[in-house]
């Protein structure tokens, strides 16, 4: 480094063969000073480089992939033990992260399950928009450790990481067990500091950007593992489990078993259910991720009056489109006919937002995605006249596929009557 550094320094300052040669004899009498001074210098220089003392752990709001094994998705690098993990097949799998706040990224620390046996290569790219991306470090793990190790980047100002991983020297499949990301907040509020009280820790009724548990419980399968056989809890009792969890920022969790038919939803407690003539506000903003195969319900209109099925579904189908599924007969029989609404194309792991007014005998839905919205006005067949007086409201996350365990996390919903 010293060599490079000299070079650098006569080529910009030398004019003539006369000075060149001084300086290369003047190195010898010269040598602890010049070493010095180019260190100072290098340090400058690359200081895009370098660690800054500054550099705070910063806060997540979301890890996606493009390729999961079922049964370990990317979530699992975030739950802060390295028993778990994320995987996925592949030469060239992206993996993504998005951060609360656009920040200056400076290095990361990641551990490799079997990471002192094996050598994991990867590429890293930050993004301001999520769509113009600058590489910032060509890298391979150390092969030495399962521990987190720290990889440090070329410092860049980003709200998204992508970790392009390339297998391993032993065989196609990359696995991350932890991971974490360093540098300094664009918002000083973003930054995780255990010792501080987080005034979000405790969701409260807001319409504007703050979970709401104010009249909800959280139906689950996860527990019992039999789809038939559902768990309800008070939503706000709910905090730190496998299926659903309330992150220090805020943001809830909810997971559920892979198997078609499992779910971990919030719903309206039994009692406040209405006609579609009550005026009820449902919206919230969310992103899922590890989407199974044949997609996976994020909403509902529901009917407590003894039918089979929802009046209206909001689920993301096998080919990412969100769509809007409307029972139009016999809902209390084994077989319906049903009407599709296709809304916006959906990115795993981007932010959407839901919608849903009722009053005056419809519902009307609201849905936006990658900055497009899909707005539908609907009615009741004849078929529930029945059971106009017992709808009420759902949203999570109920699985339509077998293959992987689908995963919302919420930044925000509220529900307003």
């Amino acid at each position: 480094m010293i060599e490079i550094t000299l070079l650098n320094r006569l080529k910009n300052y030398a004019k003539n063969i006369s000075i060149f040669i001084f300086i290369l004899v003047g190195l010898s009498c010269t040598t602890e000073e010049i070493v010095d001074e180019n260190f100072v210098q290098n340090e400058v220089v690359n200081s895009y480089l370098s660690k800054s003392n500054n550099s705070v752990k910063l806060a997540i709001s979301q890890v996606s992939a493009e390729v999961t094994k079922s049964g370990n998705p990317a979530s699992n690098v975030l739950d802060g033990s390295t028993s778990t993990r994320w995987s996925g097949k592949g030469t060239s799998v992206d993996f993504f992260i998005t951060l609360e706040n656009e920040s200056l990224i400076d290095y990361l620390k990641i551990a490799f399950p079997s990471g002192s046996s094996r050598v994991y290569g990867f590429v890293m790219y930050t993004s301001t928009n999520n769509s113009t991306w600058t590489k910032v470090k060509d890298n391979q793990s150390s092969g030495t450790t399962t521990s987190l190790e720290e990889i440090d980047v070329t410092n860049s100002t980003g709200k998204y990481i992508k970790i392009v991983l390339e297998g391993s020297d032993y065989n196609a499949w990359n696995y991350i067990s932890e991971l974490e990301v360093y540098g300094i907040p664009g918002d000083n509020t973003s930054q995780e500091d255990p010792d501080e009280e987080d005034p979000s820790e405790d969701p409260v009724i807001s319409d504007n950007g703050v979970v709401d548990f104010g009249s909800l419980d959280v139906e689950t399968s996860w527990i019992s593992e039999d789809k038939g056989d559902r768990d309800t809890f008070d939503a706000s009792d709910v905090d730190g489990k496998q299926w659903m969890d309330v992150y220090s920022t805020g943001i809830v969790m909810m997971k559920c078993l892979a198997a078609d038919g499992h779910r971990t939803e919030l719903k309206e407690k039994s009692g406040v259910e209405a006609s579609l003539n009550k005026y009820k506000k449902m919206n919230y903003t969310a992103a899922v991720t590890s989407i199974p195969e044949h997609g996976v319900t994020v909403a509902q209109i529901h009917n407590r009056g003894g039918v089979n099925r929802p009046w209206i579904r909001v689920y993301i189908d096998a080919d990412r489109y969100i769509k809007i599924k409307a029972t139009k007969t016999t809902p209390d029989e084994d077989k319906s006919t049903y009407t599709t609404y296709t809304g916006p194309k959906y990115t795993s792991g981007n932010d959407f937002s839901i919608t849903i007014i009722t009053k005056n005998g419809e519902a009307s839905f609201e849905i936006t995605t990658g900055g497009t919205t899909s707005k539908e006005t609907l009615t009741p067949s004849g078929d529930w006249n029945n059971y106009d007086d017992d709808f009420y409201l759902k949203a999570g996350v109920y699985t339509e596929g077998d293959d992987t365990q689908p995963q919302m996390k919420l930044s925000s919903f509220s529900l307003t009557y």
